[in-house]
């Protein structure tokens, strides 16, 4: 529709509710420099000044960049423009947009149409609504977009409406709308207007829509004209798009270890015991949470003090444990709410848009209306903080569960609601982020700065991040199916510029513990879970007690209930153990992420950009980790083997399978696991270190033996053992080339013993060379091959008689070498009981 010509064509034709006016040539333009190789295009009908929302997804103002950016430049008809900033050239020609690359002359984005229509009645009279086409490529592929169920990474042939993430009667809370994209094509692209509206992109036609806008807001970037080889473009453009709407705030050290939650502890008693139990078995866990209903009524924020009789007591007595308390938060009220009447009064409630009186945003069953915080008013924002402050706030907790954020409602209602900054049509999307904006300006106020803190919300947009926002998937279904879907959410979530994600283990309803059905599905949801920017327990478990006087509590959801069977718990253990001990690794990370914009979960595509394998990129069953782990989750019930794509790398590097540490792969390969309950594919990403000089340490005091490579290797530590040093001046470790066997190892590594009577030494080397000839040797086969994790490894001495008054000795670092040391007929030395120093390995 909108043929063009030099006069304005007034042709109305019905679309949805409102009535679409075509406009011929007809587009006032503002194009400005919006970071490097970057530029922001605002167009509104011809001869209306563009305006800029405040609300924009946009920061107010530019990002800096290397080279000086040109002045802006708008005209208010449809003149023929050129804008260049860097590498990337915006052009009106004969009324239409034309996005170029200028080292290549590559079109990026070429407009085919642009048609404007009324906004709706209830919509700011200076408002309109447009539909923006660009023509699509072939074989194009785009990346981002948000959160979405659509069991897909790559996502060309998507089509949303904007305000259908919000309806939870259809997306459960799961459903989340990031307008941004990065495009094989060689650009990336945002979408920057808050008003709500559909987009539909495909191959032939990329369009977009908004219902009621003052201007059109959009933002284009693309490589610049020498891009560094080594970088993905799509992590060229998150760190351009992280630019433009603001950097994520840091992960604090407190939330990257393990969340215990549930619908729901109904009292302080229950929580506590649940807390004390944790870590009375040893297992990791950082932060236990409160659920809804822990008020008397909606909107109190604040405990119910017959359930919960001692808040700061119970505060003081988590941290002790070590454990932080989170609350859930919900900015919804009821009219019996203690804060109701006093916003109501205020008017810091969204109203109807036609009497302008308070409106329930939903209703939770008959005659129990659901009234929602305008986040748009700056006195709205600090009142509601507050609240949270003499509710929570006071007593230590900083972690806060934003539940129903997106915001929920259960009714298509929208475009009948006023808010300070308009109407819900015209700035519905950034509600959430201007909700977790005030939480954050609000804990700044009370000295907590970025990395100090941590919210958690059910929906996300544009820029959310920068507020230490993170985000999870919503309501979603107890299944195998669910599992593998999530696995591609994270990913796609991640190519959105969004920092912080997580998903509720188990799924959220309904599994049953009882079965065997879950009871495999909880552990396979745990070796996704730790591999998450947030690993997170979570879920409304059928069985449970009663209902008492706090409510009710549903069935239990900690590891020691759901799994019964003694392996399905050791596998659980041990997953949530190596999270614990990745703590420092995630914070490495995610300090990337900060820095960057480059996501702590990968998808392939992203991480190996150039491997020649087309099966790279398209295996979007597994993801990166960061750069060094490579997990490949099992998503089917009763699955015994599993295949992973092992990307190509560079020379002297192999993937370390996790679970057999004497197993390497060289990449380029697809190879198919057995997957007991146990394990799942997982690689480490590893470069095994020529040989180094090997230096014993021993302590007669501990009876303990340490191998490393300085003498300085213990730190504080050496005194404290007494450790000297033993002649022990062999070699540690050999390198991986010597390991590989088309792409496999040998079961175990060469190490050789050597014992000298003149010398009264004992050395370790690779080979059978020795100083001298008084050194006997007899073969050691063992592991010293200890892996780049906080901590050590353990180090046994295994030894058996050959003949006569020969002895081998094997020193072993890994459950295989045990295995290994047991079947070939060694026994333990007993009180030689050493360890590896992580060291070795680096």
């Amino acid at each position: 529709m909108g043929s063009r010509s030099a006069a304005l064509l007034l042709l109305c034709v019905a679309v949805g509710p409102w009535m679409e006016l075509p406009l011929v040539n007809a587009a006032s333009v503002c194009l400005s420099a919006f970071g490097d190789d970057s530029i922001r295009v605002q167009i509104a009908p011809t001869n209306v000044k563009v305006q800029t929302s405040p609300l924009s997804a946009l920061l107010p103002q530019p990002p800096s960049q290397i080279n000086a950016p040109p002045a802006p430049i708008c005209v208010l008809n449809m003149q023929d423009t050129v804008f260049t900033n860097g590498n990337l050239r915006v052009q009106y020609q004969g009324g239409r947009m034309k996005a170029l690359r200028v080292s290549d002359g590559v079109v990026l984005l070429e407009e085919t149409n642009l048609v404007f229509f009324p906004a709706p009645r209830t919509s700011d009279k200076s408002f309109f609504g447009a539909t923006l086409t660009f023509a699509g490529h072939a074989g194009e592929r785009i990346y981002g977009l948000g959160e979405h169920r659509n069991n897909r990474v790559e996502q060309m042939g998507f089509k949303h409406s904007f305000q259908d993430s919000q309806l939870y009667s259809t997306s459960h809370g799961a459903d989340i709308m990031i307008p941004y994209y990065g495009s094989s094509h060689g650009y990336g692209f945002l979408w920057a207007t808050p008003a709500y509206g559909n987009v539909s992109l495909t191959e032939a036609a990329l369009a977009w829509t908004a219902f009621a806008v003052p201007s059109l807001d959009l933002w284009i970037t693309t490589l610049p004209a020498q891009p560094d080889p080594t970088l993905s473009p799509l992590a060229v453009f998150l760190n351009r798009y992280v630019d433009a709407v603001g950097h994520a705030a840091p992960l604090p050290f407190y939330a990257s270890g393990f969340w215990q939650c549930k619908n729901r502890y109904r009292s302080q008693d229950q929580l506590l015991a649940v807390a004390r139990e944790h870590v009375g078995r040893g297992l990791p866990i950082s932060i236990i949470v409160v659920d809804y209903y822990h008020w008397r009524n909606m909107g109190d924020w604040s405990f119910n003090p017959e359930c919960w009789p001692d808040v700061p007591g119970m505060v003081a007595e988590l941290q002790s444990l070590g454990i932080e308390l989170a609350v859930t938060f919900w900015a919804h009220l009821m009219p019996a709410g203690s804060h109701f009447d006093a916003f109501d009064r205020s008017g810091f409630l969204l109203r109807n848009i036609t009497t302008n009186l308070s409106a329930p945003i939903e209703y939770w069953g008959a005659g129990n209306p659901l009234f929602l915080t305008d986040e748009t008013n700056a006195a709205a924002q600090a009142a509601i903080f507050e609240a949270f402050w003499t509710g929570y706030g006071q007593y230590g907790i900083r972690t806060l569960w934003l539940d129903g954020s997106e915001p929920e409602r259960q009714t298509n209602s929208f475009g009948q609601f006023a808010l300070h900054a308009g109407s819900d049509m015209e700035i519905g999307e950034a509600w959430v982020r201007e909700h977790t904006a005030a939480i954050a300006r609000g804990m700044a106020s009370k000295g907590y700065g970025p990395g100090d803190f941590v919210t958690l919300a059910r929906s996300a947009w544009a820029g959310s991040p920068a507020h230490s926002a993170a985000a999870w998937s919503g309501d979603i279904a107890s299944t195998f199916e669910e599992l593998a879907t999530q696995i591609k959410v994270a990913q796609a979530f991640a190519l959105s510029g969004q920092a912080l994600w997580t998903t509720d283990i188990g799924g959220y309803c309904c599994g049953d513990p009882a079965t065997p059905y879950f009871q495999e599905l909880i552990v396979r949801w745990f070796q996704f879970g730790a591999f998450c920017p947030l690993f997170r327990l979570h879920g409304q478990r059928n069985g449970g007690p009663p209902a008492d006087r706090c409510g009710a509590t549903n069935g239990d959801n900690e590891i020691w209930t759901l799994a019964p069977d003694p392996t399905h718990y050791r596998s659980i253990e041990q997953v949530m153990q190596l999270r614990e001990d990745l703590r420092e690794y995630v914070m490495r990370i995610n300090g990337e992420t900060v820095k960057t914009g480059l996501p702590m979960v990968r998808a392939m595509v992203l991480e190996f950009p150039t491997d020649p394998n087309p099966a790279v990129a398209a295996a979007e069953d597994q993801f990166m980790f960061g750069p060094d782990w490579l997990v490949a989750p099992v998503t089917v019930y009763g699955g015994t083997s599993h295949s992973v794509v092992l990307p190509t790398l560079p020379s002297g590097q192999v993937w370390m399978y996790w679970w057999n540490q004497s197993r390497y792969f060289a990449g380029g390969q697809t190879v198919t696991l057995a997957t007991p309950i146990s394990e799942f594919p997982l690689f480490l990403r590893t470069t095994l270190a020529p040989a180094r000089p090997l230096i014993a340490l021993f302590s007669a005091s501990r009876a303990e033996q340490v191998l490393c490579l300085t003498l300085e290797c213990l730190g504080d530590q050496q005194p404290l053992g007494n450790y000297v040093e033993q002649r022990s001046e062999g070699m540690g470790l050999t390198s991986a080339v010597d390991l590989l066997v088309n792409g496999e190892t040998a079961p175990m590594a060469a190490l050789w013993l050597h014992w000298s009577d003149v010398h009264n030494d004992n050395i370790v080397t690779t080979n059978a060379s020795a100083p001298d000839a008084t050194y006997k040797f007899t073969l050691s086969t063992g592991f010293v091959f200890a892996t780049p994790l906080p901590g050590t490894l353990p180090l046994q001495l295994w030894f058996k008689r050959n003949s006569g008054s020969t002895w081998d000795y094997a020193s072993v670092a890994s459950a295989a070498g045990v295995a290994w040391a047991q079947r070939e007929g060694y026994q333990l030395v007993s009180g030689a009981v050493g360890h590896v120093l992580p060291a070795l390995a680096q």
